[in-house]
């Protein structure tokens, strides 16, 4: 009896999420395609080069509720647009800034980034003082 694949996600094919894939892939990791590409790759970037305890601990939270918990649409909205974007405006990360990135470690740095903004703009009380 063969094992099932998982199930792949329909945000894997956004362009950030096909990039992000091809970097796990150069940083010797396996994408998983149950999980949004782009959330793997910053959870490995974070893992690699952790942030000052508080603020690891609070971005490592918030990454693992966007990979685990959240619905996948809300999870790739949340990281790439800004809650006041419209449907048709471009990504605030755009696939060509992550492509560009010199190294997997770059790129996830990219992406870490941007979770930073958005905490900073939505969750109340962050960054701690």
């Amino acid at each position: 009896m063969s094992e099932a694949l998982p199930e792949a996600v329909p945000e894997n094919n956004h362009p950030v999420n096909q990039v992000a894939k091809q970097w796990l892939r150069v940083a010797g990791q396996l994408p998983n395609p149950r999980y949004q590409y782009s959330l793997q790759l910053l959870d490995w970037g974070m893992q690699q080069e952790p942030e000052a305890a508080p603020l690891q601990s609070l971005m490592q939270e918030q990454l693992e509720s966007l990979l685990y918990h959240w619905p996948q649409e809300e999870a790739l909205t949340f990281l790439l647009r800004n809650r006041d974007s419209q449907p048709d405006e471009a990504d605030d990360l755009d696939a060509n800034e992550v492509r560009q990135a010199a190294s997997p470690l770059e790129a996830a740095h990219l992406l870490r980034l941007t979770l930073y903004d958005r905490m900073q703009s939505e969750v109340p009380g962050f960054p701690p003082k």
